[in-house]
């Protein structure tokens, strides 16, 4: 049986938790607002003891969440989140975030220790992408050091790599696989340099990373066409967006390739686009449709701001540096051509390349010539796109009587 844990010796542990972690003052407050609120709704109940159960009574009860309508204020979806962190904090000892909060007094003892294995990672062959994922993964385990008082990776040690690792407790296998193998990486490199006696990443769990075996998610012709046609190109953001959108879809170029493109790597004699992918180190050279190179003319023409970079898509807002992400892009015309999402199904930048690798398998293309055009190295990897391809399934369909026959 589950050891009960008492709700007001809950509070106290998570409150200070969250003060170590560095929570603003002011998120702490509203965190504490609702707390105390489960606290006195707890004891007029009778209830000493913190349960998931009694939490959703609470919030149901006195905040009305969740609701019908699905839609909600502050208020609740802070008391939503506190009354998780007490289950979180209960369950894993550790409170797992919300949002990334960005706590960077970390670099003074950690930071040249950083840009060292930066320089290791390329200069071993690891591609730009590989290793901007390995230092995102590092960035939060320099917070996590950072904020127990480590000052150096001499003192690393099993107990502080497995307290880490149980702050990644609810991410999704991947995402574990990734992270994973970053510290694996970076333990590694410590060793090879002399920085640590031993080989830390022995203490590393591991993750089983099983290769993706469900169906992509697609969007229809229909769907895709809709999605274009609700971006606004009479401001110079929905400028922006189409050309974005257009590659993404036409092209079916990765995000990190869209948001990295630069001004060097459009030949508009030639029409084509050359580049070095971020994910896998490789050039890729792809024709640059009239529609498409139509679209990005508009916008540097009349859409993009009067910022000297290098970069061709910015942002909008000072200081207009390069754009980071396309993924919200992508979710506002979704909202905007009036498509319901089912839950479950993804709305990410990749669907767009799936859809297009999809509806080229429907038209006979080779696998092979798929594979150029995403830029696969191993035209191996172009085969999940086959689950995608509904009119070579239509075709391997068997006929139920002459399975009958035949059985």
């Amino acid at each position: 049986m589950e050891k009960e844990t008492n709700i007001i010796e809950l509070i106290a542990a998570t409150e200070k938790e969250l003060l170590k972690l560095g929570y603003q003052p002011h998120q702490v407050k509203l965190y504490q607002r609702a707390w105390r609120r489960f606290r006195d709704y707890s004891a007029e109940h009778g209830e000493t003891a913190f349960s998931e159960e009694l939490g959703a009574v609470f919030l149901k009860g006195i905040y009305g969440w969740p609701n019908d309508s699905g839609k909600s204020t502050s208020y609740m979806r802070y008391a939503a989140r506190a009354i998780r962190v007490l289950g979180d904090y209960k369950q894993h000892g550790v409170v797992l975030r919300g949002k990334r909060i960005f706590y960077r007094g970390w670099e003074e003892y950690f930071g040249e220790t950083l840009e060292a294995y930066k320089r290791h990672g390329a200069k071993v062959g690891l591609s730009t992408g590989s290793v901007f994922r390995i230092e995102q993964v590092l960035l939060k385990f320099f917070e996590y050091l950072q904020m127990r008082g480590i000052r150096s990776c001499e003192a690393l040690d099993c107990r502080i790599i497995d307290g880490f690792v149980k702050t990644l407790a609810g991410y999704a296998p991947k995402t574990l696989s990734v992270c994973m193998f970053a510290l694996r990486a970076f333990f590694d490199f410590l060793f090879e340099t002399g920085v640590s006696r031993e080989n830390l990443q022995k203490y590393v769990p591991c993750v089983r990373n099983v290769r993706r075996r469900d169906i992509p998610f697609v969007w229809s012709k229909e769907e895709a066409i809709r999605i274009i046609d609700a971006v606004d190109t009479a401001s110079p953001i929905g400028k922006r967006d189409m050309a974005i959108l257009l590659m993404l879809s036409r092209l079916g170029m990765r995000q990190s390739d869209v948001v990295n493109l630069k001004f060097d790597n459009i030949n508009w004699s030639a029409c084509t686009l050359t580049f070095v992918q971020v994910k896998t180190n490789k050039p890729l050279m792809l024709p640059l449709p009239d529609d498409v190179g139509n679209a990005v003319i508009e916008y540097l023409k009349h859409g993009r701001p009067p910022v000297e970079s290098s970069y061709v898509f910015v942002k909008h807002v000072p200081p207009f540096d390069q754009l980071k992400t396309v993924f919200m892009i992508l979710g506002k015309h979704i909202r905007r051509a009036g498509i319901t999402m089912r839950p479950g199904n993804h709305k990410g930048a990749h669907t767009l390349r799936h859809s297009l690798a999809s509806r080229l398998l429907d038209n006979d293309v080779p696998v092979e010539t798929i594979a150029a055009i995403l830029g696969h190295p191993d035209p191996n990897v172009t085969y999940d796109y086959l689950k995608v391809g509904f009119k070579a399934l239509a075709d391997c369909a068997l006929d139920p009587e002459e399975v009958m026959v035949n059985a």
